[in-house]
């Protein structure tokens, strides 16, 4: 209380008497010293931010207190004591509650996509994502971390941000960068395409054109020659290039209620190459029956069974 009772007298060209005096005080003693050191920063600190209209409260709160709890001869000194004690730590508490603004809530946010739609997703960044048939997509955004969990097959535009963004799939961890990317879990493991950036999975770095396939321990990079097998799924249109028809109808049946089933082994393993409609399922049976060895075995409203002929 002493240093700050000087630090007071001090300023504003204070007469040579008491200047001769306050130095005496401090060469005293290294504590002098000390204390009149941190009293004069502590009201420096609260100088800088007298203007904050917390800070001026609580400035008029304990000069009020000092001044009505002492006798009259004291008040001044006591005042500017109270002052710069609560100042100095009040003052960098003050000031960081000012500079730094509350952290905005949490941004959450869970779709779903039933057998055949598509739904589009905008995050609070700008980012986008489009969920294909039956995908779930789970939205985190707090504290600068931007997270989503994805169980099925998403197209992700990802803006940029001060951090990745990091996506659960496939019982994996991903961190995706800016770009475009196509990522799809199933039974198997995961697909994840990076058509323009960069991403990296337990390690592995992929850039674009790469495409990185898992199952179970493994991991595959690799550079597709053509996306449309990828991809189409965004205009609606599946592409088949020399695939098993086994193959070709699994994917089809992504997009019915109505499933396409193959009644021996001989046809599934019945190689497949054209370009078809998502929504023309009734289009692809004809095909196959017209240009394959295969017949309707069954037609009834829980599933269409193609055998051999």
């Amino acid at each position: 209380m002493e240093a700050a009772g000087w630090v007071e007298r001090m300023r504003d060209a204070p007469h040579a008497a008491t200047a001769r005096a306050c130095a005496a005080w401090r060469a005293s003693s290294p504590a002098h010293a000390e204390a009149f050191a941190r009293a004069q920063a502590a009201r420096e600190a609260a100088q800088q931010c007298a203007p904050a209209p917390a800070l001026l409260a609580l400035r008029h709160e304990a000069v009020a207190r000092a001044a009505l709890a002492r006798p009259p001869r004291r008040r001044l000194a006591l005042a500017a004591g109270a002052l710069l004690l609560a100042g100095g730590p009040l003052a960098a508490w003050t000031i960081e509650r000012i500079a730094r603004p509350p952290e905005p809530p949490a941004f959450t946010r869970s779709v779903r996509t039933g057998i055949g739609e598509r739904a589009a997703v905008t995050l609070p960044d700008g980012s986008r994502i489009t969920l294909d048939t039956a995908s779930r997509l789970s939205v985190r955004y707090q504290g600068g971390r931007r997270s989503v969990a994805l169980d099925g097959q998403g197209w992700f535009e990802v803006r940029p941000g001060a951090e990745p963004l990091i996506v659960s799939a496939g019982g994996r961890t991903l961190s995706v960068d800016p770009g475009a990317f196509d990522i799809r879990t199933d039974p198997a493991g995961l697909r994840a395409l990076a058509v323009d950036g960069g991403l990296t999975i337990d390690g592995t770095r992929i850039g674009t054109g790469q495409m990185l396939l898992t199952r179970a321990d493994e991991a595959i990079v690799a550079r597709p020659r053509n996306l449309v097998p990828l991809t189409g799924w965004r205009q609606g249109l599946l592409q088949f290039e020399d695939v098993p028809l086994a193959e070709a109808v699994a994917e089809f049946n992504r997009y019915r209620h109505r499933p396409i089933r193959l009644a021996d082994p001989a046809a599934a393993r019945l190689r497949l190459s054209g370009s078809f409609r998502t929504a023309e399922g009734p289009a692809f049976v004809d095909a196959l029956v017209a240009g394959f060895p295969v017949r309707v075995k069954q037609d009834s409203p829980d599933a269409i069974v193609l055998a051999s002929r």
